[in-house]
């Protein structure tokens, strides 16, 4: 079993492009990715969101909350985080994203269209 060491850092997303009910061209959906990616970069040198750890955690459980205008089911609303995991990995502060290293709790709610985005809170888990 884990347990959380404290150490805790809360991240706000805009809320990602819904890719998992329709069919884009591969590359289109590469350069969306790519620019919300390059978004998310953007935020953090505004401060906006925690720096890395110095280490990449190698265990940790994200509390995530999705924001939409209209209700979403349990997997759309995972569906919809993983550019955001992505790049939680990609920039150092996870090992990577498979249950080994992150366990994930997904919920989702109604907001107004101002309010939409995606909530991630990190906790960095001992084996």
């Amino acid at each position: 079993m884990s347990t959380a060491t404290g150490q805790v850092s809360v991240f706000a997303f805009p809320l990602p492009e819904n890719m998992g009910n329709h069919r884009v061209h591969w590359a289109t959906k590469h350069r969306r990715r790519k620019a919300y990616l390059e978004s998310l970069d953007t935020r953090s040198l505004l401060k906006w969101n925690p720096r890395p750890p110095s280490k990449p955690w190698e265990k940790a459980h994200a509390e995530v909350e999705v924001r939409t205008y209209r209700q979403m089911d349990q997997d759309n609303a995972t569906a919809r985080v993983k550019w955001c995991l992505d790049w939680l990995v990609s920039r150092g502060y996870l090992v990577d994203d498979k249950p080994k290293h992150l366990t994930l709790s997904v919920t989702s709610a109604t907001a107004p269209r101002a309010e939409c985005g995606v909530t991630l809170r990190l906790t960095e888990l001992h084996p």
